[in-house]
């Protein structure tokens, strides 16, 4: 049986000011093209199927259009846990109901992990959990361990086993769009990849990039099945498919559906260039090697580019930002670090300007925080 891992959909995310749900409800058709291509058994969704806990109507709308495509047209069981972007009670709703259906449906965190079992695997669906639900004073690391412990004792050894979970995994490497893995990047959040021995397949969510774990089993982080970042721009997005009868698995491409890339080079060049860019409406970031991010090149460059989302400009040499410490950092004024700021930033210091509208700001921020 070959099994779908695919994760991180973050139905309702946007790039900067661009939703991207005009792409994302593409993905029914992409991922139901993938399963019978490749005649996929089963699909597992490892968490973050929404960006935000509390998902827009549209992107239920996407969820609902996936989940009857792959369970009712395509005829495969569907197995979804919650990421850490999800909410466990609203992913697990109606959980017994559909399960009659084929779709199998896990949030939060339960000290009984029963395996959906099809053809010859057990998969174990370990949806994110905080680790004080666990035990008390325990890390994120300690806590899987705990759990992948209790789960390492039921296995059934003539069977392929599988985890399906939502973590960081040490030696995971994150990129732009995984904020909340960066973070856990060198810390007590960064499981070791002993939490998943015994498991034949390890299917991970939670960071972006698609990536293999070195360790004895395969412990498999799919990415994102699209690009959500300007970090992502090279990347090529995939689905990972396991094989149960060879316990091997492979990447199916995806194709690129949203058009985003990263221009770097001289202003005048790209000026140039973009004279004979047949792709001009692309999402772009563009960063300038020879001159600052100011208005007086965003301008013509946006104009170029009307979804020109990121710009940024070279630092010049006669500005130094010495990295200070946060000691140094809280005793400063609002108004010295909004001036390093836009120093940083245009190479030149707040004019009176821009000083009155800082103020201004403070003095709004100040009020609001009185009335609360």
């Amino acid at each position: 049986m070959k099994i779908l891992h695919t994760s991180d959909l973050h139905l309702g995310i946007s790039l900067g000011a661009v939703r991207l749900t005009e792409f994302q409800q593409k993905l029914p058709e992409i991922m139901a093209d993938t399963v019978n291509k490749e005649k996929i058994g089963c699909v597992i969704i490892s968490g973050d199927i929404f960006d935000r806990s509390q998902g827009s109507a549209e992107a239920y709308r996407i969820y609902n259009s996936l989940l009857n495509t792959l369970c009712l047209d395509c005829k495969v069981p569907v197995i979804v846990i919650s990421g850490n972007h999800d909410s466990g009670a609203r992913i697990a709703a109606f959980s017994e109901l559909v399960r009659s259906g084929g779709l199998h449906l896990f949030g939060g965190y339960s000290e009984e992990i029963s395996p959906v079992s099809v053809e010859n695997a057990d998969i174990y669906p370990l949806p994110f959990f905080e680790s004080a639900y666990v035990g008390e004073r325990l890390s994120d690391a300690e806590a899987m361990l705990r759990v992948t412990d209790r789960l390492r004792e039921r296995l059934d050894k003539s069977r392929v086993n599988i985890l399906a979970a939502h973590c960081f995994a040490a030696g995971g490497e994150p990129c732009e769009s995984d904020i909340s893995a960066r973070a856990a990047v060198g810390g007590s959040c960064a499981v070791p990849l002993s939490a998943f021995a015994g498991f034949d397949y390890v299917a991970l969510g939670h960071i972006h990039r698609p990536q293999t774990m070195k360790a004895d089993n395969i412990i498999r982080y799919c990415g994102t099945p699209l690009k959500y970042s300007f970090s992502e721009a090279e990347q090529e997005k995939s689905f990972s498919v396991f094989d149960t009868d060879t316990r091997e698995f492979y990447a199916v491409p995806v194709p690129n559906i949203v058009p985003l890339r990263v221009i770097k080079g001289e202003y005048e060049k790209i000026l140039a260039d973009a004279q004979t860019d047949n792709h001009r409406n692309d999402y772009v970031k563009i960063i300038l090697a020879d001159r600052f991010a100011g208005g007086s090149v965003y301008t013509p460059l946006k104009q170029l580019y009307p979804n020109m989302l990121q710009l940024e400009g070279a630092v010049p040499k006669t500005v130094t930002t010495a990295k200070l410490s946060m000691s140094e950092l809280s005793e400063m004024s609002p108004e010295k670090l909004a001036d390093m700021f836009i120093t940083d930033r245009t190479g030149q210091p707040m004019n009176d300007e821009q000083k009155s509208w800082f103020a201004e700001a403070l003095k709004a921020a100040a009020a609001a925080k009185e009335e609360n």
